[in-house]
């Protein structure tokens, strides 16, 4: 049993290491690779992102100018008759039927007061009245507008829309972008304001990009931050606009990850990955120039200190999930692996035994007849002085070749009818059948082979075909 283990382990302990050491080389190599391929589809998708949020913008730029520009408002301004006012309501008027994130658009004159204005009223464009127009004359928009050259536009931070001095509910996310208005004389004779609705822009950031039709999946959070550190859009909804409230002002991108965000604040675009998790951030820039911006937007000044913070988180609880996913595979290959090799070790360090065995006995028996041989040598040439000396001999060394406590020498009868347990010459241990006699068979494979002259050779006497039927 020891020499079979031994056997076993001499085969399968290798085997068991070097699986091992190779199925932990490719886990490693497999667990690097796909964090490799994690962080490159997170910088994909943040770029398509920041891609998403600039055409969001890009048309209201576009509408701004084209708007600031229309010969109905420079009609208007050259003669501000009610039919001309008419005119330039019906075109403010479909613009915000067409598009219908703009939830105010307005031309204020250099006073600060509403001359024209459409709200979008939940999808049912209204012209305000006369009597319902305001005076925006202390509206920090209008002050920043009004200052503008042409060409110049403004944006407003990215915050809640405020009604009667409080956030209307429920929230509507608000930027106001602004643009000077010049006659054909070029004198500045107020501002459009686009009220420009971004809940849709936020929607689309919480959702999985997509690339040429295709959907780009993520496993991370998508977050929008504002240049000090505050979620726009957040992990909670309740997290959001915290700069809007003044008990909240707490809540904060800045104040949770204060580490990450010294990094990601003073750099346009990177990753990191540190025990919160791995965040994959970029800048928008969604008002200055690029060179894959449209021409007419790149005609006007940038406003390049305008900027916010696409990032995308994924928590370590869920990347760890990932990396112990690929361990438990890789365990599995083993163990199957190692299962196989157990079985087929056993099957090998057995047959490799009954092969040793098979040897050993070859040997024992080629040193056995070895003896007999020299045994009848010497019978040969005289070297005992009886046959009963001979016979001892014989016997004696038969005995220890066979292992056995005792040998029996049968002597079959002149007739060949039976056969009958010699008694063994003095000094040999006699055999318990001494005087027995045995009738023989006829139908005895046993007595058959024996008076064929047959040598029997049976290791097991009672599974042999010639002796098995001499148990008795």
């Amino acid at each position: 049993m020891k020499t079979k283990l031994k056997l076993f382990l001499k085969s399968f302990i290798p085997i068991f290491i070097l699986s091992v050491i190779v199925l932990s080389l490719l886990a490693y190599i497999e667990i690097k690779n796909k964090n490799t391929a994690l962080k490159l589809l997170e910088f994909r998708n943040i770029l398509v992102k920041v891609k998403s949020i600039e055409n969001h913008l890009d048309p209201v730029i576009v509408d701004l100018t084209f708007l600031s520009t229309h010969y109905n408002l420079y009609n208007f301004l050259e003669n501000s008759t009610e039919i001309n006012k008419q005119k330039l309501q019906a075109e403010f008027y479909l613009s915000s039927t067409i598009k219908t994130y703009y939830d105010q658009i307005r031309f204020i004159n250099n006073e600060g007061m509403e001359v024209v204005r459409v709200n979008y009223n939940n999808g049912n464009p209204l012209i305000v009245p006369d009597d319902q127009l305001q005076d925006k004359h202390d509206r920090y928009y209008f002050k920043k507008t009004i200052t503008l050259n042409r060409e110049e536009i403004y944006a407003s931070p990215f915050d809640l829309n405020v009604e009667g001095g409080k956030i209307e509910m429920p929230v509507k996310p608000m930027i106001r972008i602004g643009m000077p208005v010049f006659d054909r004389l070029n004198k500045k004779r107020g501002i459009i304001v686009i009220n420009y609705r971004g809940e849709l822009m936020l929607k689309e950031l919480a959702e999985n990009a997509m690339l040429d039709g295709t959907v780009i999946l993520s496993e991370g959070h998508f977050w929008l931050i504002n240049s000090d550190g505050f979620w726009l859009k957040g992990p909670k909804p309740q997290e959001e606009w915290a700069f809007m409230y003044d008990n909240e002002t707490e809540k904060s991108f800045s104040n949770e990850y204060s580490f990450e965000w010294n990094q990601i604040a003073v750099n346009t675009s990177g990753q990191i990955r540190n025990k919160n998790g791995l965040f994959t951030y970029s800048t928008v820039f969604p008002f200055s120039q690029k060179p894959n911006r449209e021409e007419n937007i790149n005609s006007l000044k940038s406003i390049d200190n305008y900027h916010w913070k696409v990032i995308s988180f994924i928590p370590n609880s869920i990347l760890n999930a990932k990396t112990m996913e690929l361990i438990w595979k890789y365990i599995l290959i083993l163990f199957f692996i190692n299962i196989l090799s157990l079985f087929g070790n056993l099957i090998l360090a057995t047959a490799r035994l009954k092969i040793k065995e098979s040897e050993e006995n070859s040997k024992l028996l080629q040193e056995k007849r070895n003896s007999l041989q020299t045994l009848l040598l010497k019978i040969y040439q005289s070297e005992f002085p009886d046959l009963n000396s001979s016979l001892t001999a014989i016997i004696n060394t038969a005995s220890e070749s066979l292992g056995s406590d005792y040998i029996s020498i049968w002597r079959m009868n002149k007739d060949n009818t039976s056969i009958t347990c010699m008694e063994l010459p003095e000094g040999l241990k006699p055999h318990p059948n001494t005087g027995m006699s045995i009738i023989i068979d006829s139908n005895s494979n046993y007595f058959s082979s024996i008076l064929a002259g047959k040598q029997i050779v049976a290791d097991v006497a009672l599974e042999h075909s010639d002796t098995k039927e001499m148990d008795h």
